[in-house]
């Protein structure tokens, strides 16, 4: 399941510090470093798995950039200035590098649309579900947000299809997406944890949610994002009291 899941490929303890890495956070690291301007060296990489050792640890706080001088210190069993924290992070320790632990750990929707992208997939009402589906399995999606006039007016899902179209004896070519889409569209904004997703798609049971941010789509959440989140954070968690049984 590990190798599966592309989990943990390494991981010791230094210090009672705990060093965790899987292929999935180098990969998520790097693309919010860029973004920071930065290209991840060992010592960056120590330090923002520190924060976010620390973030789990401390009920979702992120430490002050002493606490963080302190535990690299102890890491790397020698002095650190604050001088050089500044230099691996121009934009400040605690701004910059807890940015990237941030979204490594995944709290919020919008720190899942920051790792996945927020690139939505829509087309217009009117639109015969022949092409609506076309684009689905183009883009390999498993949903299509409806908009007119800018705004997000239904959902098209798989399941619509099936149940309104299939089952139905209609043609996908004669059909138009507003006959069938889900008109009644529940939605996240950019604020919600994901724990929040995955209880309201459990209760509500769909697998879709569109995130909207002052009214506009901003991209959307899937129950396969969720999961995959939540099997890597899991393993994160059994990976330290593995550890900290070991010590």
């Amino acid at each position: 399941m590990v190798q599966d899941n592309k989990m943990l490929s390494m991981q010791r303890n230094i210090d009672g510090f705990l060093k965790y890495r899987s292929e999935w956070n180098e990969s998520v690291a790097s693309q919010i470093a860029e973004r920071e301007g930065l290209t991840l060296t060992e010592k960056h990489w120590d330090i923002i798995q520190f924060l976010r050792t620390e973030f789990y640890a401390n009920n979702g706080d992120i430490p002050l950039v002493h606490k963080t001088k302190e535990g690299m210190e102890r890491t790397w069993k020698s002095d650190v200035s604050y001088a050089e924290l500044s230099e691996l992070f121009p934009g400040g320790v605690n701004n910059q590098a807890a940015k990237i632990a941030g979204c490594i750990t995944l709290q919020t929707v919008d720190d899942l649309l920051t790792v996945k992208g927020d690139a939505v997939w829509s087309v217009e009402p009117d639109l015969v579900v022949i092409d609506a589906l076309r684009l689905m399995s183009e883009k390999d999606i498993g949903a299509l947000m409806v908009v007119e006039d800018g705004k997000l007016t239904g959902l098209m899902s798989e399941r619509d299809y099936t149940r309104d179209v299939v089952l139905q004896g209609r043609s996908s070519s004669d059909t138009k997406v507003k006959d069938i889409m889900t008109n009644k569209v529940v939605t996240v904004n950019t604020g919600e944890t994901l724990e929040q997703c995955m209880a309201l798609m459990a209760e509500q049971n769909f697998r879709h949610l569109p995130v909207l941010n002052d009214g506009r789509l901003k991209g959307v959440v899937s129950m396969p994002d969720l999961v995959r989140v939540i099997v890597q954070q899991q393993q994160f968690t059994i990976s330290r009291l593995e550890l900290n049984k070991q010590g």
